[in-house]
């Protein structure tokens, strides 16, 4: 089985010692693809370079011009969403998604450089791997928890190539998901992207995962508000009323 690991974005160190941990457990040689920005290349290391079969380079000061204009546009949100920073990571889900190099993998799992993997839920991904090698039928697995606002977690994602180049097209359908639902909020709109519209079969599984420099883990954190300290001050204020309250969102 040849698997893919790709991620995109502002790039930091991937968690390198757990995808060794994971290609030792499972006697193959994983493979890594990237879409980042220039202004913030990683400083790989030789295990990931040796690994590394594409890396695509786009300067952010362009991209950041056009999804801005966008998202002025886009009024309807909750609170905790900023819409120009889903619409800049959903453009670097379409440059991923429009590598030929996809259709080279058996599997191709989609995540984030800066998440961090609980050690003890290797063998939850691994069966879950397994699984994929046993049935052609299995398309698409997504962790447990994150699904903020009855939506799904958009953290991490394992699916076929096909399958996952559907998962990356977001971008080029957002507008008639952002009119048919009557909010924009990335988690919801990703349900509607696979569920609603894709009619994918999704399984879901325990991975215990949680953001590097932040307290978010989704496992931890089921309702939408997560404790992110990017979040705006009045935000959380009002966050700690409503669990004052006992109110649930």
């Amino acid at each position: 089985m040849k698997i893919l690991v790709t991620f995109g974005g502002m790039s930091t160190s991937l968690a390198q010692g757990f995808w060794e941990r994971l290609e030792s457990r499972l006697n193959l040689r994983l493979a890594f693809g990237c879409s980042i920005w220039q202004e913030n290349r990683p400083d790989f290391t030789e295990w990931v370079s040796k690994r590394l079969v594409f890396e695509h380079m786009e300067q952010q000061s362009y991209v950041t011009k056009s999804c801005q204009i966008i998202a002025e546009k886009i009024e309807k949100h909750p609170e905790e969403t900023r819409p120009f920073n889903t619409l800049m990571m959903w453009h670097k889900w379409r440059e991923l998604g429009l590598k030929s190099e996809l259709h080279q993998y058996d599997l191709i799992i989609k995540t984030r450089p800066d998440v961090d993997y609980q050690v003890e839920h290797l063998e939850a991904l691994v069966r879950v791997l397994e699984q994929f090698s046993a049935s052609e039928a299995l398309k698409m697995a997504i962790p447990d928890g994150g699904d903020h606002r009855g939506g799904m977690n958009d953290i991490f994602s394992i699916g076929r190539p096909v399958e996952m180049q559907y998962y990356l097209s977001i971008m080029d359908f957002y507008q008639d998901y952002y009119q048919n639902i009557g909010e924009f909020h990335p988690e919801r709109m990703l349900r509607y992207h696979l569920i609603d519209k894709g009619h994918l079969s999704v399984l879901r599984f325990p991975l215990e995962i949680s953001l590097r420099g932040t307290t978010y883990n989704a496992n931890s954190h089921k309702r939408f508000v997560d404790k992110l300290p990017v979040f705006p001050s009045f935000f959380r204020r009002k966050v700690e009323k409503y669990k004052r309250q006992g109110k649930v969102f």
